[in-house]
């Protein structure tokens, strides 16, 4: 699934795979971009497990409901997540995102699925891992 949250974003994915704001997504799909508005919540994406996040939000609570979609209970194979990180502000997104999720996890004793996430950083200006 490709994560989206603009109708900018929507509207240029519409051409090159099936686009879905409003409506379900069906399960038989092998690839779809969704927007995380709507489908953020409520909607059982176990049979997806790969995922890019093209707009990262800033909010942990986000994440949450996000990452919650595909990674529940009883999922069977390993769940990956990408997340678009070609400016500052996307990377300040997603470190925002971390602190919000890791105040979460320490006031509610939660797990926070964000707070699991394997990271590596490239710096897409000088093409170097960090």
């Amino acid at each position: 699934v490709v994560w989206y949250a603009s109708k900018a974003i929507e509207s240029n994915l519409r051409g090159l795979m099936p686009t879905h704001g409003a409506g379900s997504l069906p399960p038989e799909a092998r690839f779809a971009a969704a927007s995380r508005h709507v489908h953020g919540t409520g909607w059982n994406g176990q049979a997806y497990t790969r995922h890019l996040v093209l707009e990262p939000s800033s909010d942990g609570a986000s994440w949450e409901q996000l990452l919650n979609r595909s990674h529940r209970p009883g999922q069977m194979e390993d769940v990956s997540v990408d997340v678009l990180q070609a400016t500052a502000f996307h990377r300040l997104a997603l470190q925002k995102a971390t602190v919000g999720a890791r105040y979460i996890e320490q006031t509610t004793g939660e797990p926070q699925r964000l707070l699991f996430a394997d990271r590596l950083y490239i710096d897409v200006e000088r093409h170097e891992e960090k």
